[in-house]
């Protein structure tokens, strides 16, 4: 059923929703607000500000940053708050490159680093699935009981068409897609309504975009529940600190030792 509102994706409320000025207000975990602090993160930026409150309330949100703002952090941390509050629960996050994919699963392991916080998150095993990296460990992942699944629309549509594939979506209750306008511009808008299918209903929608271009509307109408608009504006000011580092590695050994990391 389609309950998205009758308004265009470029009406969007920018106003914010509430006046957050430490990430202790936002009732996080304990596990997470300890994590928080080892990598001193400690005021929000105004998309996290704007839309963790609301993720938390489980509304559906399409939120709209330019790279750079934060964005991962804005819906990584409630999915993870949600995971450790629910033991059973699963979440897929979906990015449009591996690369991107490998830059979340690198947030989100700092976030549930076992060493930096208890045991607690033991539960909470993740898997990255994306293409360029063995199909095999990916497998091994997934039959772990991974509960945090981050990946790529190609790789994740390719597990589960496999016969017999153990990667199952039944228990997520996190769906989230990050650059979604890539994604489509990169043609993936088959994988993703294929992908929905293996996803139940009654789920949280997370998407977030750049932009928002008209042929985002088709998503929203078919997936989301009533959400939630929210819009951070480019300003002039914002400096984006771009750190470039090199490391040599062959093309068959370089996602195989993120993961052993990982």
């Amino acid at each position: 059923m389609n309950n998205t509102p009758d308004t265009s994706l470029k009406e969007i409320d920018s106003k914010p929703i509430k006046n957050t000025k430490s990430f202790s207000d936002f009732n996080l975990h304990e596990n997470i607000q300890k994590a928080l602090k080892k990598i001193d993160y400690t005021t929000p930026t105004p998309i996290q500000e704007q839309t963790i409150h609301l993720a938390l309330e489980n509304h559906d949100i399409i939120g709209a940053a330019q790279t750079g703002t934060g964005k991962t952090a804005a819906f990584i941390l409630p999915v993870i708050n949600k995971l450790l509050n629910n033991p059973q629960d699963k979440a897929l996050v979906l990015a449009p490159t591996r690369e991107l994919a490998t830059q979340i699963m690198d947030f989100v392991y700092k976030l549930i680093n076992k060493r930096e916080i208890n045991k607690k998150t033991d539960n909470l095993k993740t898997a990255l699935l994306i293409g360029g990296m063995s199909m095999h460990l990916q497998l091994r992942q997934i039959k772990a009981n991974a509960r945090l699944i981050v990946g790529t629309p190609g790789r994740v549509y390719d597990h589960l068409t496999q016969k017999h594939s153990p990667l199952k979506l039944d228990r997520v209750t996190s769906f989230v897609l990050d650059e979604a306008d890539r994604m489509l511009d990169m043609g993936f808008s088959v994988q993703i309504d294929a992908i929905s299918e293996f996803l139940p209903k009654n789920k949280q929608m997370l998407m977030f975009s750049a932009t928002m271009p008209p042929k985002l509307n088709n998503l929203t109408k078919n997936y989301m529940n009533n959400p939630k608009h929210v819009e951070i504006k480019a300003t002039n000011k914002t400096r984006i600190k771009i750190k470039e580092s090199h490391i040599k590695v062959s093309e068959k050994n370089k996602y195989e030792k993120l993961m052993e990391e990982l």
